[in-house]
């Protein structure tokens, strides 16, 4: 049969793309219980690169990275580079 040169070509072009790398730019996270709990993110500003903390209706900059690592993180937001 012929034609199969250009499904191995078109194979190695998906496999690349998969080598795309991703940026954490936000932190969902829960303290509390599965009943009651207080929820809180950490958001990265795409503009300025600057991370911020927002706890109700407070919202302070996050000053250190270390700030973002927690126990509490729930859910994790990535974005693909270049996208």
């Amino acid at each position: 049969g012929g034609g199969g040169g250009g499904a191995r070509e078109q194979l190695r072009c998906e496999i690349k793309k998969k080598h795309d790398l991703y940026d954490l730019i936000a932190v969902t996270n829960h303290t509390g219980n599965l009943h009651s709990g207080h929820y809180t993110a950490k958001v990265k500003n795409l503009s300025s690169k600057h991370w911020f903390a927002y706890n109700d209706s407070k919202v302070s900059r996050v000053q250190f990275p270390r700030e973002l690592i927690s126990k509490d993180a729930y859910i994790l937001f990535y974005a693909r580079r270049g996208f």
